[in-house]
């Protein structure tokens, strides 16, 4: 990635939009060979707009398509494996090539991996509460506590109905005893009208927890974090949900992506499904976080030094 004049630049697997634009940039002077290889997984939609699309009318642009199946070198009964613990959208992407971001589940890497028993939380793990407010329907919280090797374990979860005042007493009476480090909240709290009264949710919420973050709200990374955290490594995810958090857990399984419009055209950004999502939201906006560990210790509803990031 250090020339600034190349001739050929290959990348496997998506790449990010801003790497694309940088390599492409890089390349100017020397004629735009980049070669691209893919599998067509949900969060490469904006290469669907941005390059296989546009291969029809644009000379420049060459696309070939290949199934797996038709690979001499792949053994078949690695690829049935394959197939057998695939869904029927992650087969067609990752066996056949085909885009499929406008359906399925959004986070597929999550599953039964991501389950665990419920374990004490040491007391010198960091604690979060991340908050979804809703002035119609009741307000998702979760509790997500850190280990020391970044893996984040979410330990409680709640949707509570009621004004700010009872919300806030709730989350209070749930953490009674707990170190609790940062809490974040929905950022269109700022803009959402209060559940009772005048003025933003988060005003609300600041009169109970004066230190309450904005999470970020970038959802594009945010999805791609989360299902980073998610895939079952060697070493086991990342992220983890504890059984008595169903509710979040059933979420995260049938989180998805809106299906095509009903006249089959494409949609012009991502679109997830906008029911019993509330959850994944509050994931998200933990799994966007990151702490800066500054030594300190921590008492009660206070606030360490936090970095709002994307990783």
């Amino acid at each position: 990635m250090q020339g600034a004049a190349v001739h050929i630049i290959r990348m496997d697997e998506e790449p990010n939009r801003d790497i694309y634009e940088e390599n492409m940039a890089r390349q100017i002077t020397t004629g735009l060979n980049l070669i691209l290889t893919m599998t067509p997984l949900n969060y490469s939609y904006w290469v669907y707009g941005e390059i296989y699309e546009r291969a029809s009318t644009d000379p420049n642009i060459e696309t070939f398509h290949g199934s797996s199946e038709e690979n001499r070198f792949a053994d078949p009964t690695v690829l049935a494996a394959m197939l057998a613990d695939l869904d029927d959208v992650s087969a067609a992407a990752r066996l056949h090539g085909q885009f499929t971001y406008l359906s399925g589940r959004v986070w597929p890497e999550y599953g039964d991996h991501n389950l665990v028993d419920c374990v004490p939380i040491p007391r010198e793990w960091h604690r979060s509460i991340i908050i979804d407010p809703h002035p119609e329907k009741p307000t998702a919280v979760n509790w997500v506590a850190e280990d020391h090797q970044g893996h984040l374990f979410v330990y409680r979860e709640a949707d509570i109905k009621g004004d700010v005042q009872h919300i806030s007493d709730r989350i209070k009476t749930e953490s009674a005893g707990e170190y609790i480090d940062t809490i974040l909240i929905d950022p269109s709290s700022r803009q959402s009208a209060t559940i009772r009264g005048k003025g933003s949710l988060i005003d609300e919420f600041r009169a109970h927890f004066p230190n309450v973050i904005e999470a970020n709200n970038n959802r594009e990374l945010g999805w791609d974090v989360v299902k980073k955290m998610s895939k079952d490594r060697a070493s086991g995810p990342q992220l983890y949900v504890m059984r008595n958090c169903p509710v979040t857990d059933h979420q995260m399984r049938n989180y998805s992506w809106k299906p095509p419009t009903p006249t089959g055209e494409s949609r012009n950004k991502p679109e997830v499904v906008k029911r019993n999502d509330d959850h994944c939201d509050c994931i998200r906006y933990r799994c966007m976080a990151k702490f800066i560990n500054s030594g300190a210790s921590f008492d009660g509803f206070q606030i360490g030094v936090y970095a709002n990031s994307g990783h």
